[in-house]
């Protein structure tokens, strides 16, 4: 079984913008996620739902036409319908049969659906007001030194290749 634990992390001005993104964020993640798990095993339950549906249509069609010849055929009996109430019995049997193998199968499916679902626990969660970070004094003072040294030098070369550029032309 693998564990890995996510972090997620947002940074703005406005507290409860923050808190609000990560939480949704986190929420669509985990239903993205879960619905990516699941899709096969929702893919057979809903084949094996639609399979049920259907048989059980036709066992009520079945049944249907079965007690229609009985109540058309009482008292007289005649060979053809005989055999015709057979046949309809049959296909009433075998219908049900099948309905029940069909049931039997799509209760499986719910139960391993409900096992592929992802086990996706939050361990914390943000809480207002959010810590607010500050840079020390000389953190920002040494980070404004290096930026102002980088746009400082991209200068000085960049006026000396243009200086350069036009001295030779």
């Amino acid at each position: 079984l693998e564990s890995n634990i996510i972090s997620v992390r947002c940074q703005s001005k406005n507290g409860l913008f923050t808190k609000v993104l990560v939480e949704k964020l986190v929420s669509e993640l985990i239903d993205y996620y879960t619905y990516t798990q699941t899709a096969k095993a929702r893919h057979t339950l809903n084949f094996i739902q639609n399979r049920a549906d259907s048989v059980f249509n036709e066992l009520k069609s079945a049944e249907m036409s079965y007690a229609r010849h009985r109540d058309s055929n009482f008292g007289v009996m005649r060979a053809e319908g005989l055999l015709e109430g057979l046949q309809l019995k049959r296909e009433v049997e075998i219908l049900n049969v099948m309905y029940s193998e069909i049931i039997k199968h799509l209760e499986i499916s719910k139960v391993t659906l409900l096992n592929e679902r992802p086990l996706i626990n939050i361990i914390d969660s943000p809480r207002l007001p959010l810590e607010v970070i500050y840079f020390s004094i000389y953190v920002s003072i040494f980070l404004f030194g290096f930026a102002g040294a980088i746009f400082a030098s991209i200068y000085i070369v960049f006026t000396s290749l243009i200086r350069n550029a036009l001295e030779e032309s």
